[in-house]
């Protein structure tokens, strides 16, 4: 029969081993990068949106000041007091709805910033939770190539019933000399 050269070999325990340890390790490593990049970013936005909160709360101040303002040259103009009954109602009204306006606004923002907060510690636990798993898949490949390694080396030195040629008894048929007990528990010389 035409000789047919072997096919590739398969990597020996060790050899796989690595090669699943590292890519776990790298694994886990830029899911925790990804994961730290992502919460930083949440805890920007949120930050972000406690700033958008207050200049929109600032804005909405001014424009009740304004209001104010002119609703006192209005109503100065029409020749109202202004330190009693309704001119006093009407800009207490105003300056009350332009507090509950403002107070909205930074309440909107807190609970923007508030959610961008869980997000980021939703992100942050994603990243331990990549450590965690990327530490348990590189001590399973380690202890699955150390079970192969000793699995290879019992078989190897006669486990199990095997036997490689130049050990065990197969030493004494290829001619060897040594000692060996009789039936009767007392040693002999033989010469093989």
């Amino acid at each position: 029969p035409p000789h047919t050269p072997p096919g590739p070999r398969p990597a020996s325990p060790a050899v796989a081993g690595v090669q699943h340890y590292q890519p776990a390790k790298a694994q886990g490593r830029i899911a925790t990068q990804v994961a730290e990049q992502n919460q930083d970013l949440a805890q920007q936005n949120a930050a972000d949106a406690i700033a958008r909160g207050e200049a929109e709360a600032s804005e909405q101040r001014l424009k009740t000041r304004l209001m104010i303002g002119s609703q006192r040259a209005q109503l100065a103009g029409q020749g109202v007091d202004l330190s009693m009954g309704t001119p006093v109602d009407i800009l207490g009204d105003t300056a009350m709805f332009g507090k509950i306006d403002e107070d909205r606004i930074r309440n909107n923002a807190a609970r923007e910033a508030w959610g961008y907060q869980v997000q980021g510690n939703d992100f942050g636990n994603e990243g331990t939770l990549a450590q965690w798993n990327s530490r348990q898949q590189q001590r399973a490949t380690a202890l699955g190539t150390a079970a192969s390694l000793s699995q290879m080396g019992y078989s190897y030195y006669g486990g199990g019933g095997a036997s490689r040629s130049g050990f065990g008894a197969g030493r004494a048929g290829r001619g060897t000399a040594g000692l060996s007990k009789t039936s009767t528990g007392t040693k002999s010389f033989i010469k093989g």
